[in-house]
């Protein structure tokens, strides 16, 4: 099983890592994904996911071609693989991880006429790139969080910050650091 310390909506998780990861592990015979599950808090948000893996070799065979996999897909720190039998945790991920919570109400009206969230998104996405990029998102009660991972947190939020303070869409726009 491998947990990811990734806000994945279930669409975005089989996109991102769950396809190309049972393709990767086919190639080699090694296994295959044998499913997927998201972790949410009370309000919705996906909190971290799990791919489940059913493997045709050893696990320690396996260990270090899943974890060279996980870290060119881009798996985020406190991300593991769990060890069958033994349950044993071996770390893998090195990308980190940022939340944008975009109001989305009580701003005015004239904001929310005018601006786009696509626009955002590729906004986004275009001053990150290509040291990271938006995995997923969630529309929760009053905000939308655009989830954003890569090399340095340091420097997304300072690729991002003339962005997020100027576009009118982000005004009052929360960033968190994802640990």
């Amino acid at each position: 099983m491998v947990r990811l310390h990734d806000r994945l909506r279930a669409e975005d998780r089989r996109d991102l890592f769950e396809q190309p990861l049972d393709e990767f592990l086919r190639s080699y015979r090694l296994g295959e994904v044998a499913g997927g599950r998201a972790q949410q808090a009370d309000t919705g948000e996906v909190l971290s996911c799990e791919i489940d893996i059913a493997l045709h070799q050893s696990a320690d065979a396996a260990v270090p071609v899943l974890k060279e996999a996980l870290e060119q897909l881009g798996a985020p720190r406190g991300s593991f693989l769990r060890l069958p039998i033994s349950g044993r945790e071996i770390a893998v991920g090195s990308a980190e991880g940022m939340a944008i919570y975009l109001q989305t109400r009580g701003l005015p009206d004239e904001v929310y006429a005018n601006s786009d969230i696509n626009f955002v998104f590729e906004e986004l996405n275009r001053l990150v790139a290509p040291q990271a990029k938006i995995h997923s998102y969630w529309e929760g009660d009053g905000e939308t969080a655009l989830y954003v991972y890569g090399k340095s947190f340091t420097v997304m939020r300072s690729r991002l910050a003339e962005f997020l303070a100027s576009y009118p869409l982000c005004q009052h726009a929360r960033v968190e650091r994802l640990v």
